[in-house]
């Protein structure tokens, strides 16, 4: 089985996309799947039981658990360039324990690509979630239950909700601020946009870091949020 690695900016859906597809199979195939999602604020490590149809929190989730991991199938949600290596390795050293056919996902943001001799190494495939655009926006507010259900995140200063076209209003004035983030588009308020925003612009002390993929790890987060919510997933 090919391995991948999920890449693409901050807020576009990755794993949005990956847990989605993650029940799909489980159920499909009653395989489990082992979901490790490591964070400096949350680390979690959920099973995916497609046989049993459950979903079991495991606990908080370490690098040290990959090789150990149950399933058939293992997703390891938000790597970073620092430990990129690292889990790569784990994750192999788990594929190969066994002679079953097993495969793993590393999920990661465009500032943790990994080097493609590293790829080469774990045999991994490379799939890409660019950041949304415009259209993408209207495209996905085009169905009526979508849109109502992130309407109030849609709301923005100095929009009328009686304008003739409410819809289009609302999606541009958000855009304006969000940009190709999906994360600030649908999930924030224009006011959580904000925030987010200086707290990311305030941990960037030299702006030529936007264009340049540079800094510590906290920092070269910031900026790549930065840049993925203008379009630039490069």
């Amino acid at each position: 089985a090919r391995n991948l690695s999920v890449r693409g900016p901050p807020g576009t859906g990755k794993s949005t996309e990956v847990w989605a597809w993650a029940k799909h199979v489980a159920k499909k195939e009653g395989a489990s799947v082992a979901w490790l999602h490591l964070s400096k604020r949350r680390s979690i490590k959920v099973v995916i039981d497609g046989a049993g149809g459950t979903i079991c929190d495991a606990g908080r989730a370490k690098i040290e658990d990959i090789e150990s991991a149950a399933g058939r199938l293992l997703i390891v949600d938000g790597v970073t360039k620092a430990d990129s290596t690292s889990i790569s390795r784990a994750c192999s050293a788990w594929r190969d324990a066994t002679d079953g056919a097993k495969a793993f996902f590393l999920v990661s943001s465009a500032a943790a690509v990994v080097a493609l001799e590293q790829d080469k190494e774990v045999n991994l495939d490379t799939f890409t979630v660019g950041s949304w655009t415009l259209e993408q926006y209207q495209e996905a507010c085009a169905d009526d239950v979508f849109f109502e259900s992130v309407k109030d995140n849609l709301q923005c200063p100095g929009v009328e909700s009686e304008a003739a076209d409410e819809r289009s209003a609302l999606i541009l004035s958000k855009y304006e601020l969000a940009g190709a983030c999906a994360r600030w588009m649908f999930d924030f308020t224009h006011q959580e946009c904000l925030r987010d925003f200086k707290a990311h612009m305030k941990k960037v002390s030299d702006y030529q870091l936007l264009f340049d993929e540079v800094g510590g790890d906290e920092m070269r987060d910031s900026v790549n949020h930065l840049r993925g919510s203008d379009g630039d997933s490069g």
